[in-house]
């Protein structure tokens, strides 16, 4: 059996070639903005973690505790789970948003002599 955190190091290693090949699918794309937010919310995917219910010392993907609470198992709980995607996926889009239009003011801002 897979101890916990190779299991997290596999997790991550899966998302980052996860990512590397959806960069290459959206390589042709010209928006640097839409390939940083497609990018920022496949790594929210797979590595937001969430609480695995009747375990609560461990956490799982909360994309996986929610497919298995939600649809699994009859009498599951994926709320937790899904309101942590729901909350990563809104930091990635705020961070992608905030640093896109800071980039934009920034390059406009005229230049003051010293």
């Amino acid at each position: 059996m897979m101890s916990y955190s190779t299991a997290w190091w596999v997790i991550v290693a899966m998302a980052g070639l996860g990512l590397a090949g959806l960069y290459m699918l959206i390589r042709p794309v010209s928006s640097r903005y839409l390939k940083a937010l497609l990018c920022g919310l496949v790594l929210a995917l797979f590595l937001v973690p969430a609480p695995v219910p009747g375990h609560p010392s461990n956490y799982a993907p909360a994309f996986i505790v929610t497919l298995f609470e939600g649809f699994l198992k009859s009498d599951g709980e994926p709320g937790v789970a899904l309101r942590l995607l729901v909350a990563g996926f809104a930091v990635v889009i705020a961070v992608v948003t905030g640093s896109a239009l800071g980039l934009r003011r920034w390059k406009r801002a005229p230049e003051t002599p010293d």
